[in-house]
């Protein structure tokens, strides 16, 4: 997924400065223009011409050029979408929120429109201090200033606490709403399932299937990317949840269903990517089952079918399925989607070992319940994700089409 965007970055003189390789990587992938803008002291700990290499543009530092025939401050911060200071000092957000203007990122806060997001990082005691907390507060009671706080942990003084550097995926998650122009699903309640479900035999051993979580994770990213309320119900997996976004953890099927029908108030869409097992075992044992050379015979029972009862329950006003075929894919979605009463459903083919479980692509089609088959070519599953919603919210008319 590619978006025409500018972002200002701001990179100020932290020891985290370090990280912000690959936050700018994040954002060159996604096709957004970053003019980078270096205070003096970040020039300590990084090169500019690294940053300006990754970036792609240009590093500004100084107010003026050389000639003296630019006003960067003024140049720099008309038209950008978002001010982005990553990693910010507790220096730079004193003066931010004093309303200096001593260098040129500060200068281009002051001077710009554009909504700006700080992540700190700093000592522990620099960011617990009161006089820290108190320009955070007060930047934060204005509507342009938002913050992703650092995580705690041991710190490159060896202190352990707050002030690292929120984790990079944040970053870029928490910048992207601005980024994107066309928020398709502005003020929609979303819930998405994702990942497996496990079915225990006895303590150590359980019914499951490959999924990884990957496309029901891309599908709540870019739901909250795309300005809806984003909630997440995840099987076990290995990955990290994006950020922003409500989750909730289960392992089987039964604490599936009764996280989706028991979510509190009616939701506009529901997409339930999740690999539930079908079946589970008649009787699940309180110990290790052992060997003892005979062969173990085993009852299954199955289980509930969570999208046919969220259909039941009109908490949900759209509600989307996924079918993983290896033949008639078309005949077998359409049968699912008719026996589900569900309104779309997106197909793919899990035979092919380059798309699917545990793979960064998918293809598929999506069946809607008038009959309309929509193709979607190979591509990275957040891709995908932009696609599925790009469709549901022109059929819904959530968006001018």
């Amino acid at each position: 997924m590619s978006c025409k965007a500018r972002l200002l970055l701001g990179i100020t003189g932290s020891v985290a400065v370090y990280k912000v390789c690959e936050l700018i990587r994040l954002f060159r992938k996604e096709d957004i223009e970053i003019i980078p803008v270096m205070t003096p002291d970040s020039k300590r700990f990084i090169s500019p011409l690294l940053i300006e290499s990754l970036a792609q543009n240009r590093v500004y530092s100084d107010m003026f050029d050389e000639s003296g025939g630019a006003f960067y401050h003024i140049m720099l911060s008309r038209g950008v979408n978002l001010i982005l200071i990553a990693p910010a000092t507790a220096n730079t957000i004193a003066k931010i929120a004093s309303g200096m203007a001593d260098n040129l990122l500060t200068s281009a806060v002051l001077a710009s429109e554009a909504p700006v997001l700080i992540a700190p990082a700093m000592n522990v005691k620099m960011f617990e201090n009161r006089i820290t907390q108190q320009n955070i507060d007060r930047l934060s009671g204005l509507k342009r200033f938002s913050f992703i706080m650092p995580e705690s942990g041991e710190l490159a003084c060896g202190d352990v606490g707050a002030g690292r550097l929120a984790d990079i995926q944040d970053i870029f998650d928490a910048s992207m709403p601005y980024l994107l122009d066309n928020k398709l699903l502005s003020g929609k309640k979303v819930l998405v399932s994702a990942g497996p479900t496990r079915e225990f035999m006895d303590p150590v051993r359980f019914l499951s299937n490959p999924s990884s979580g990957k496309m029901g994770y891309e599908l709540a990213r870019v739901a909250r990317w795309l300005g809806a309320e984003v909630t997440l119900v995840t099987g076990p997996v290995s990955i990290k949840p994006p950020y922003g976004v409500r989750v909730i953890n289960v392992v089987s099927a039964e604490e599936m269903k009764t996280a989706i029908l028991n979510a509190k108030g009616r939701y506009d869409l529901l997409v339930m990517n999740a690999a539930v097992s079908d079946w589970r075992f008649d009787k699940r044992h309180t110990q290790k089952i052992k060997r003892n050379g005979s062969s173990l015979s085993l009852l299954f029972r199955e289980n509930p079918d969570i999208i046919s009862l969220a259909s039941k329950s009109r908490k949900f006003g759209f509600i989307v399925g996924f079918a993983a075929e290896t033949e008639n894919l078309n005949d077998n979605a359409a049968d699912k989607m008719k026996r589900k009463n569900i309104d779309a459903i997106v197909v793919n083919d899990i035979s092919r070992g380059d798309i699917g479980f545990g793979q960064d692509y998918n293809e598929g089609r999506i069946l809607f319940r008038d009959k309309t088959v929509v193709n979607i070519e190979k591509s990275g599953k957040r891709d995908m994700a932009l696609r599925l919603f790009s469709e549901i919210a022109k059929r819904q008319k959530w968006v001018k089409t």
